[in-house]
């Protein structure tokens, strides 16, 4: 039903890897963008899938230059900065649809809590082609790891870096809560209770 997938994701550097989101885009025959699949991680550990169907009718339009829409309900804890209720608003952009004579990747997320106030706003977006890592020749893999390999062993500094900032503005602290009935994930250890 969908022969094609595109897969955005971060690659492991000798060994390791901080790779909070991967994204499967899944094409149909014609090669139209149909599903698209968010890997979500957090730091416990989990993970949880969130799925868009760009043919899902209650979609909203998408924003200019984007190619569809969809509002997930949350049901995974990321971020102790935000609370896991209320939902994501998700603006999606086919990232093998030519602009400029290139692939785009473009992802542009809104944060609603439970009370329908904006509460974070991500993007994640790509500046220049995508390759095939795997495939590629030496040059290519090799130009990848100089540029951004060090970029893997420094998301968690620049992750908790930023998380104090947040901490210092005052921003509210959520403690991890029990996961959600049918979502997979793990029970709660005796602090986290």
């Amino acid at each position: 039903m969908y022969p094609h997938v595109y897969f955005v994701t971060t690659p492991a550097f000798l060994g390791y890897s901080f790779n909070p989101v991967s994204y499967y885009y899944l094409y149909n025959a014609e090669h139209e963008l149909k599903l698209l699949f968010l890997e979500v991680k957090n730091t416990f550990g989990e993970k949880h899938v969130y799925l868009l169907n760009r043919d899902n009718p209650a979609n909203p339009s998408p924003r200019m230059g984007y190619d569809f829409a969809g509002n997930m309900e949350k049901t995974f804890h990321i971020s102790p900065f935000n609370h896991r209720s209320g939902t994501y608003s998700i603006q999606v952009r086919d990232p093998i649809r030519e602009k400029e004579g290139m692939a785009h990747m473009d992802v542009h997320m809104l944060v609603f809590d439970h009370a329908g106030n904006k509460t974070m706003m991500a993007r994640a977006f790509a500046t220049c082609a995508g390759f095939d890592m795997a495939n590629a020749g030496f040059w290519i893999s090799y130009t990848a790891v100089v540029k951004w390999g060090y970029n893997t062993f420094l998301a968690i500094p620049y992750t908790m870096f930023e998380a104090y900032k947040v901490f210092k503005r005052g921003t509210r602290v959520h403690t991890r809560p029990e996961p959600k009935k049918g979502t997979g994930q793990r029970k709660a250890t005796e602090p986290e209770q």
